[in-house]
């Protein structure tokens, strides 16, 4: 018996290592190819060595692990949570659907009662799509409805008892409801209602359960508000009925739009704020739309409103990327011209901002966008203590590379997967059960490639074609067809054949999906952190047992 020599132990403590199942399965191939070879041998010219045996199968069997190493690299997707560390930490969990051939999903709600995503695909005409999930966050099967009558929808809000209500962007702007139902398919439950001409496309909406009313927030100029009356008396069988009232001026002054709303109730009373892109915050009640008092503050831009409890007071959470990237906060319980301001520079990882939310019953916030090492991230805070309780979570894998010179070692992370970008977020804290409180976040993915060989150093034609798919190898690059690109029109009052052209609708879609994250506390206070990726690698001992018996086993013959 020939003990396999120490070089072989070498090489498969320096190679990655794939699976076991790969391992033995291509050494079984590997001695069953090598006895035929030795019976055909043994009939003509003697018996084949052993030292050329045990040669032959060391080199098949480091093709093997190259192979698996390739092939370990391909799937690196996975971004489960396996380590006992970070439970009940906020981490990436898994992708709830990938490679959706469609257009953006820039609005999104969940009901929390059942768990159910609802996202308002950005097309001409609407999709409505419904994700249902079990109570282990796994998804069931989706459903779509296309709205014919509600192009380009834009907004999206759920009442949290079955229904939501969707708008879309482009003037004439029109609101409906759907509902949904255990074993049921999505279906429109309420008659397509055309807003006032005044009021164009719907830039953002919101929903009052206590009130049963919607309040748009308008995009023709000069920005405006219309609020929906909502009937839900006999939804169950003739569905909901929805009644829009007059369109109210936020502000006379053109070239200003609303981009900013959130609706919240204090002292018993309900109110709604609007944000303008110049700065100015204007105060309404609810239900009449009567404006209560104004507001400008040194910020423009104003997007992405949520309100919450910070310190038992109501604290408005905005975002303004003018005159510096930032996230601005007010107090409510009190008049808009004493209320306190207070700005917090986006100074950390983020490169651009989606959306926000505070949890309204805790101080608990979440901002959403993407990592300026080119993966999505959000960042979880506490708006009591916005520049001490802070950490910022990225949706990607770190694979460290290092470079060393005479005594000097550089490391780094290379973050991937690679082109994906985050266009829009939704939050479950109302997690019950089994089904954990969690994220949602629509992506868009680009396509990235790896080329081999360059014809020249100078170009950038890869020889003979050969583009490989790699997303995360630093060296790849992410290419998407300009003409192929979608984009959100802001311009509402174009004709429909132009927004078609314009957002890339005539010329077919992109890949979508959608992610899902696990709430928790902050894995790093004051830092940047990912969540660990399972890898799939047994321990070094599993291989080496097998290749060792597989050894023995093929020069016993």
């Amino acid at each position: 018996i020939i003990t396999p020599p120490p070089l072989l132990i070498i090489f498969h403590l320096i190679l990655p290592f794939p699976p076991p199942s790969i391992i033995c399965n291509v050494s079984f191939f590997s001695s069953s190819a090598i006895s035929k070879k030795s019976s055909l041998t043994q009939s003509g010219e003697g018996k084949m060595s052993s030292m050329f045996k045990l040669s032959l199968l060391l080199a098949l069997s480091t093709m093997t692990f190259v192979a698996g190493g390739f092939t370990a690299r391909k799937h690196k997707w996975n971004l489960d949570i396996t380590e006992e560390e970070f439970q009940g930490k906020t981490a990436w969990v898994r992708d709830l659907e990938t490679e959706q051939l469609g257009s953006f999903s820039y609005a999104m709600c969940v009901d929390s009662q059942s768990g159910t995503l609802i996202q308002a695909v950005y097309d001409n005409p609407g999709v409505f799509r419904v994700n249902p999930t079990v109570s282990n966050d796994e998804p069931g099967k989706s459903q779509d409805l296309v709205l014919s009558g509600i192009p380009y929808p834009s907004a999206v809000v759920c009442n949290n008892a079955g229904a939501a209500f969707v708008a879309s962007w482009v003037s004439p702007s029109a609101v409906a409801a759907v509902s949904w139902g255990v074993g049921d398919a999505i279906a429109l439950k309420s008659e397509i209602t055309q807003l006032p001409p005044a009021c164009g496309g719907v830039l953002t909406m919101k929903y009052s359960t206590t009130l049963k009313l919607l309040v748009a927030a308008c995009g023709k100029s000069p920005a405006s508000i219309v609020a929906i009356q909502v009937d839900d008396s006999d939804s169950l069988e003739r569905g909901y009925t929805l009644t829009p009232g007059e369109t109210v001026l936020v502000d006379g002054e053109a070239g200003r739009e609303a981009r900013g709303l959130a609706l919240y109730n204090y002292d018993d009373r309900h109110f709604a704020v609007v944000g303008l892109t110049d700065g100015t915050i204007v105060k309404f009640s609810l239900p009449e739309l009567a404006v209560v008092e104004k507001r400008h503050i040194d910020a423009r831009n104003l997007a992405h409103f949520s309100v919450g409890n910070a310190d038992h007071t109501l604290t408005l959470l905005m975002f303004s990327p003018f005159p510096w990237r930032r996230l601005v906060t007010m107090q409510l319980d009190s008049s808009l011209e004493t209320a306190t301001v207070t700005s917090i520079p986006l100074e950390q990882d983020l490169e651009f901002v989606v959306d926000t939310y505070v949890d309204p019953k805790t101080a608990l916030a979440f901002v959403f966008g993407n990592s300026q090492r080119g993966v999505p991230a959000v960042m979880q805070m506490d708006i009591n203590f916005p520049r001490e309780m802070w950490g910022i979570i990225l949706a990607g894998v770190c694979n460290t590379e290092s470079y060393s010179f005479e005594e000097y070692t550089w490391s780094w992370c290379e973050w991937g997967p690679k082109g994906r970008y985050a266009k829009a977020a939704v939050v479950d804290l109302d997690g019950s059960g089994t089904r954990s409180a969690r994220i949602y976040i629509a992506l868009t993915a680009q396509y990235c490639v790896h080329c081999q060989d360059w014809e020249n150093e100078n170009s950038h034609r890869c020889k003979d074609g050969k583009l490989e798919e790699d997303y995360y190898d630093d060296k790849s690059f992410c290419q998407h067809e300009t003409w192929n690109q979608r984009q959100k029109v802001n311009n509402g009052d174009l004709p429909l054949g132009m927004v078609d052209q314009l957002s890339g609708k005539a010329f077919g879609g992109e890949n979508i999906s959608v992610a899902i994250m696990q709430i928790g506390d902050i894995p790093k206070v004051g830092g940047v952190s990912a969540a660990p990726r399972r890898r799939g690698f047994p321990s070094p001992l599993a291989p080496l047992l097998c290749v060792c018996a597989l050894l023995l086993l093929g020069l016993r013959r």
